[in-house]
């Protein structure tokens, strides 16, 4: 089942309780992927940006994450092409998918 919500959609994985990232067509430029999200009130923590998720999005410049972060995995291609100038990847984090971040030519920053 998919939800969108501040202009990114997610897929949800209901006997999970989880989220995953699986587009941002209407994103802004300021992104912020919360550590879950809420929907028909319940908590799905986000664990994934999926592949693709981003990817050919020039309007997004900034992902940001909270402290308390659940992303687990950033899939293959998840901003290939995009507008990004900075991410900062949260501590959860165990795997970046290849070409994660290829042709990001704005790219500047990336933090750990």
């Amino acid at each position: 089942m998919s939800f969108q919500q501040d202009g990114i959609t997610y897929q949800l994985d209901q006997k999970n309780h989880t989220a995953n990232v699986s587009g941002s067509s209407n994103s802004g430029q300021n992104i912020l992927i919360p550590r879950s999200i809420l929907f028909q009130n319940q908590a799905f923590l986000v664990v994934r940006i999926s592949s693709s998720s981003f990817k050919n999005n020039k309007n997004v410049k900034t992902v940001n994450f909270p402290k308390d972060s659940e992303i687990l995995i950033i899939e293959d291609d998840a901003f290939r092409s995009s507008g990004l100038t900075s991410i900062t990847i949260p501590s959860h984090v165990q795997t970046i998918g290849a070409f994660a971040f290829a042709s990001c030519s704005d790219l500047r920053s990336i933090e750990f």
